[in-house]
């Protein structure tokens, strides 16, 4: 229904890669429904693999952008006696760990970002990040004035990277809070029930999406 129910309609169910016999028993338990409310995308179907890490106290300590789905072709496969990996996909992907996200924030770079998306909604423009291109500093703030209210509507993940105090004798490590911009819930997340199925691409759905189309 997800799909179905999508902006694209069953359109959107092609950047879903997932066939029917990949589709094994194991799996449907790790299923997640998906929420993208906070950056107004739960209607946008994704085709982001992301990969992270939460600690015990649902702290996230690494975040994976990437093409790579999970897949031998993407990840490898060992290959005669495990003493060769065989990989048939190049993939690219950035990983996000708190100490290089927050060098990061204090970068010259820090702040370009792509435009806005040209959607409009009851809410307004669907943004891709919290704040649009800035180019110096005095900009920034003046921007920061207007999108604090965007910020406290919009929660994203938290890292937490350690840090030490030059300025204490004992050179304690404290904790420094750092807000990651995640589009979609991977906290407190809704697992798949029962009556829930995942989109399979290579299966047939008779129930019209919101354009009156079948797939």
């Amino acid at each position: 229904d997800d799909v179905r129910n999508s902006a694209e309609g069953y359109a959107a169910g092609g950047s879903l890669c997932f066939p029917a016999k990949n589709n094994k028993p194991f799996l449907k338990p790790h299923f997640c429904r998906w929420n993208a409310t906070r950056s107004g995308r739960n209607h946008l179907m994704p085709h982001i693999k992301t990969y992270s890490c939460l600690d015990r106290d649902k702290e996230l300590r690494y975040f994976v952008l990437t093409s790579a789905n999970l897949s031998t072709a993407a990840w490898g496969q060992l290959q005669k006696h495990d003493s060769q990996l065989f990989i048939r996909s190049f993939e690219i992907g950035c990983l996000y760990v708190p100490d290089c996200y927050a060098a990061y924030l204090q970068h010259k770079h820090h702040g370009f970002y792509l435009t806005d998306l040209p959607i409009r909604q009851t809410s307004g423009t669907i943004k891709r990040n919290l704040r649009p291109c800035q180019g110096t500093r005095d900009q920034e703030s003046k921007h920061s004035n207007q999108e604090n209210s965007n910020e406290k509507k919009i929660q994203f993940e938290i890292l937490y990277h350690d840090q030490s105090n030059p300025f204490t004798s004992s050179n304690l490590t404290t904790k420094t809070k750092i807000v990651f911009p995640i589009p979609m819930d991977i906290v407190n997340v809704t697992k798949y029930d029962q009556n829930d199925q995942p989109w399979l691409w290579d299966l047939n759905y008779t129930a019209p999406d919101l354009y009156g189309m079948q797939y």
